[in-house]
């Protein structure tokens, strides 16, 4: 593993996620309107923003390791399939929330969709970054 790359990979990564989960949610707020009616008001989630910025964070260094260890010829395609694949994982907890909290069918479904896309593109910095493995 090249500690290097994998260092500088982690915040470009994280900035495209952030920037395609927050458009996804601007974008489709109307569905996800049964998740906010859930959460913080918004001076109390303000104050939250640390913890949510650390777990991103953690998350994505999190993500370029097993992206690191899973590919296998580093191509932006590669990359977009093991962020779909993170983005499933990830979205499973959205139905397991769904079991338990009064969240509609179609915030579930659009926060699948936030979290697959902004994975995917979290995966194609990464393969940028990377650039296809030497043969």
């Amino acid at each position: 593993m090249n500690i290097k790359r994998f260092w500088l990979s982690i915040i470009p990564a994280y900035i495209a996620m952030s920037v395609v989960g927050a458009l996804g949610t601007m974008l489709l707020i109307e569905p996800l309107e049964s998740f906010m009616a859930l959460g913080r008001p918004e001076a109390e989630l303000a104050q939250m923003m640390p913890y949510t910025i650390m777990a991103y964070l953690v998350m994505t260094v999190l993500y370029a390791y097993v992206y690191v260890e899973m590919r296998k010829d580093g191509s932006i395609k590669e990359g977009a399939k093991i962020g779909a694949v993170i983005g499933m994982i990830i979205s499973c907890l959205t139905w397991v929330y769904y079991s338990m909290l009064p969240f509609e069918i179609p915030a579930v479904l659009v926060d699948n969709v936030i979290n697959i896309t902004s994975s995917m593109a979290g995966g194609i910095m990464f393969a940028i970054i990377y650039k296809p493995i030497e043969k």
